[in-house]
């Protein structure tokens, strides 16, 4: 077997725990960054028969989770 020191097991599991850290904390970062949501105009929808406001992600036709009625996402005109 190979002689360790108490001193340098010590080390040895600190970067453990330190390489176990950094390996969530980049985990994390990626899923933040798959799952993000960008508030846009193209995402914002505005219910015309309840007048709830929400977000959808893909589409620019989809329904309303309150009332289930059909919403289109409307282009401003930019000036």
């Amino acid at each position: 077997m190979i002689p360790i020191s108490l001193p340098m097991l010590f080390i040895i599991y600190i970067y453990c725990w330190f390489i176990v850290l950094i390996i969530l904390w980049l985990r994390e970062q990626l899923r933040t960054y798959i799952s993000d949501w960008k508030r846009n105009r193209n995402n914002h929808f505005q219910c015309d028969n309840c007048h709830y406001t929400f977000i959808e992600k893909y589409s620019t036709i989809c329904r309303c989770p309150r009332c289930n009625e059909i919403s289109i996402a409307r282009q401003e005109k930019q000036f």
